[in-house]
């Protein structure tokens, strides 16, 4: 009965540590990844507009959800959804990419543990071509700040040409 008790304390004081660090770290707050974070990956899974699922190519049998910095396209139900997962999914489904993080080399997780990255396929900026494209704004609320001039003026080009979301405008 004794070791039933030591051991069920021991669990929820386990559990109980896990669930205050799991909750309390900031928002982007640098948390090393389950295995080591690869920069280059295969893209396995476009989730909406402006997140994807990459397999890292030196660990083909772990997935990563990476959130795409410097995005905000629509979400699910929200006008232009499906056309947003189109875009990116025509620029980088099944296809090799290269991650770049805010600050060169740290890896970075939003509230929702994914990587916070920039990805590029062969030297092509994938965030700055979905803004440039019309398919989502430009955000700051994950970061933005590496690419912020090339984003801004990924969506004035956007505005001006009245493409995907600013078409009605």
């Amino acid at each position: 009965m004794q070791t039933k008790v030591v051991v069920a304390v021991v669990a929820a004081g386990i559990a109980v540590g896990f669930a205050a660090g799991r909750w309390t770290a900031p928002q982007g707050a640098v948390m090393p990844p389950a295995v080591p974070l690869d920069r280059d990956a295969l893209v396995v899974r476009i989730g909406d507009g402006d997140t994807v699922e990459v397999s890292p190519l030196a660990h083909p049998d772990r997935r990563e959800k990476v959130r795409l910095i410097g995005l905000n396209a629509p979400g699910k139900g929200e006008k232009y959804y499906d056309e947003a997962q189109r875009a990116l999914a025509g620029l980088v489904a099944d296809r090799q990419v290269e991650i770049e993080f805010e600050v060169k080399g740290v890896p970075a997780r939003d509230e929702h543990n994914r990587v916070l990255g920039y990805l590029f396929v062969d030297d092509q900026n994938v965030n700055v071509e979905m803004v440039r494209l019309g398919w989502s704004k430009f955000s700051t609320k994950h970061g933005g700040g590496r690419f912020a001039d090339d984003l801004n003026k990924a969506e004035e080009e956007a505005r001006t040409a009245r493409a995907g979301l600013w078409a009605g405008q």
